[in-house]
């Protein structure tokens, strides 16, 4: 409660207004950014019929505006005076989200390539739709470790024994 009050005593309610208008604007500039381009890639797709071009129209649909939510209050935390460790927390909170969000959209790229690949040689090679399965969830795991890593190494956990764990070290 103590902190709350703070905050409210820190800030004017101009610096409130500033915040939420920066909150709104980030929140609306996620849904326009995503709705523009994901129709430009629609129509790169449509047109070239590009496996790349489809992969990365479907992929734009993995970006989660829930994830995406602490940049926003990142962002209208700028123009707030918080609290150090209050600030640091929500520094924290928007880089993790966005490692967050690279990785599902790295992981969402590989499966939907993998999908459209596998189907492609589906009537020809099973084996080489059983290879591209395996391969898919290989990728799809190292990203996943790979942004675990990331996030762990962002939170200051030593992760030199994890990646000598690993083997990669």
């Amino acid at each position: 409660m103590k902190l709350l009050l703070g905050i409210w005593q820190d800030n004017t309610a101009e610096q409130f207004m500033i915040a939420a208008a920066a909150l709104a604007g980030v929140v609306l500039a996620i849904h326009l950014l995503r709705f523009v381009v994901r129709r430009v890639l629609g129509a790169l797709a449509a047109r070239t019929q590009a496996l790349s071009h489809r992969v990365a129209a479907e992929t734009v649909e993995a970006t989660s505006i829930w994830l995406l939510l602490p940049v926003a209050v990142y962002a209208a935390a700028g123009n707030l005076d918080l609290p150090s460790r209050l600030d640091h927390v929500i520094d924290l909170a928007a880089v993790i989200v966005m490692m967050l969000q690279v990785a599902v959209w790295a992981n969402s790229y590989v499966r939907r390539w993998f999908l459209l690949r596998a189907s492609l040689q589906a009537g020809e090679d099973a084996g080489a739709v059983t290879a591209l399965g395996l391969i898919s969830f290989v990728s799809r795991l190292v990203i996943w470790v790979l942004a675990l890593l990331l996030i762990l190494d962002h939170l200051s956990v030593d992760i030199a024994a994890l990646v000598a764990g690993l083997g990669i070290g």
